[in-house]
């Protein structure tokens, strides 16, 4: 993979954050985290807020 191909999967991946409600910053902070766009999708979709889908990603704890 090239440094173009990472740059286009995590700029990919902030815009997810950022369509379920997240400003730009935080979007950046969830990819660095490594938290899962798909899982918070999924959870959001099953009605739970935002928030708590976030939470939930992170395995409960959040240092943010």
């Amino acid at each position: 993979m090239t440094t173009d191909d990472i740059v286009r999967a995590e700029e990919s991946k902030i815009e997810r954050f950022m369509a379920l409600g997240l400003g730009r910053y935080a979007a950046i902070g969830m990819v660095e985290d490594g938290v899962d766009w798909h899982t918070v999708e999924a959870l959001v979709k099953t009605g739970r807020p935002l928030a708590v889908a976030l939470e939930a990603s992170r395995g409960g704890s959040s240092p943010r």
